[in-house]
């Protein structure tokens, strides 16, 4: 089964519609803002698919609903659009210092009406308050955490591959590491910690 059919699964036909005018977006307006380096199924798989699994397990995972959540680097969105399109309750700030994908985030916010705010600069400069910060691809576990001391009260819940192990080492293991079973073939995990 392809992941797009996986996705639409998941999610049901309206959301998977959605979902699809988001993947044409970035196909569009991919070279322009250099956003991914995936296409076609990849995109669904590594860009949609992982984007829903892995959010809904850190939601599950801390028993969030209807949360406020940050989105460091999001690039083109990931892993934070998939989800706000399958869960609107979501209220969504993106982190992301560079202009072009900015004016990207803010066009696919503006053409699939949805509602979150693109605070375009480094994170460490946002003062907001959020019940989850979440990062896919953005830097090493230190220094995820070097950039979020000015976050109380949140729960850091990153993306990671199998350096995970070797990452929370450099920080005195202080990163709980759960591995998401639905990626069987893949090692992606989730490192959280409460800050």
């Amino acid at each position: 089964m392809n992941y797009q059919n996986k996705t639409l699964k998941l999610v049901g036909q309206e959301t998977f519609e959605k979902l699809q005018k988001y993947v044409n977006l970035i196909e569009h307006h991919n070279k322009e803002y250099n956003l991914t380096g995936f296409s076609g199924d990849k995109l669904w798989e590594e860009g949609i698919y992982e984007s829903l699994v892995c959010l809904d397990f850190i939601t599950n995972n801390l028993k969030q609903n209807n949360f406020k959540l940050l989105d460091i680097g999001a690039g083109a969105g990931f892993p934070s659009i998939p989800y706000l399109i399958w869960k609107p309750g979501t209220q969504l700030t993106i982190a992301e210092p560079r202009k072009k994908r900015c004016e990207f985030l803010n066009e696919v916010a503006q053409n699939l009406n949805l509602n979150f705010e693109v605070f375009c600069s480094k994170v460490q400069q946002n003062k907001g308050s959020f019940d989850i910060i979440t990062a896919r691809a953005v830097g090493s576990l230190a220094m995820l955490l070097d950039i979020t001391t000015n976050f109380k009260n949140s729960h850091l819940a990153f993306i990671k591959g199998p350096k995970v192990f070797d990452e929370n080492k450099e920080v005195n293991h202080i990163f709980e590491i759960k591995k998401i079973k639905e990626f069987e073939n893949k090692n992606i995990y989730i490192s959280f910690k409460k800050i």
